[in-house]
């Protein structure tokens, strides 16, 4: 189990290398006897609390992974860019030219500070993990905990290509923003799409709520009609 959990550390490197590579331009055994029914209930506590472990540390180390990549291609992801402009002497390029600069310094100042309280906590995970693993190998049911073990890894596995799959769609849309000078400006066609969409929205909405009241009157009307009738 051990010798599997190193593999995917080392093979995850690999992995992050080809999710960027297009868009990047630039203990003692206690159980000899066999393991009781409640020993047997407590190894599925284990690896649900070993699963829920690795998949924190897959997340954190992902997104180490990921923002070390937009510094190192020199982008800012959208969520962290600072669009802040001075309120005078807004016309001179030079001073644009600067001021954006430094935005884009303070945006990698922030990734920086997100790298390096993430990376602490993943080594706490790390611990953690160890310290489970440990428990996990001391159960003498072995068939059992490769059993789990194999389930657990093909469901992190699934869960990673996932977290790839997003990362690499994100990573492209930021690359896409700089080649074609939106890095600013793509929030823009956000809101408008948005807006539009809120519109269309209420139009519904609108247009749900008059026919439902078209057909309220209209009942309203043959019921009035047939209480004139009977008399």
């Amino acid at each position: 189990m051990a010798n599997k959990t190193t593999n995917v550390y080392e093979n995850r490197k690999l992995r992050a290398e080809l999710a960027f590579a297009k868009f990047t331009n630039n203990g003692n055994d206690q159980s000899t006897r066999g393991d009781s029914p409640a020993a047997s209930t407590d190894i599925y506590g284990a690896f649900k609390e070993l699963e829920k472990l690795k998949k924190k540390e897959l997340s954190k180390w992902w997104e180490c992974e990921s923002l070390n990549k937009y510094l190192e291609v020199d982008r800012v992801p959208r969520g962290l860019r600072i669009f802040i402009m001075p309120n005078y002497d807004d016309s001179n390029p030079d001073l644009l030219k600067e001021w954006a600069a430094h935005n884009a310094a303070s945006s990698a100042g922030m990734m920086r500070i997100l790298i390096k309280y993430a990376e602490i906590e993943r080594e706490t995970v790390i611990e953690q993990i160890n310290s489970v693993t440990k428990r996990i190998e001391a159960f003498s049911d072995k068939k059992l905990v490769e059993s789990l073990s194999n389930a657990m890894e093909e469901r992190l596995s699934k869960i990673e290509e996932e977290i790839i799959s997003k990362k690499s769609r994100k990573f492209n849309r930021n690359a896409f923003d700089y080649e074609t000078g939106q890095i600013y400006t793509f929030a823009r066609k956000f809101d408008y799409w948005r807006q539009l969409k809120v519109k269309e929205s209420a139009s519904q909405i609108q247009s749900t709520a008059q026919r439902t009241s078209n057909v309220g009157m209209s009942e309203s009307s043959d019921t009035d009609f047939e209480e004139t009738s009977r008399t």
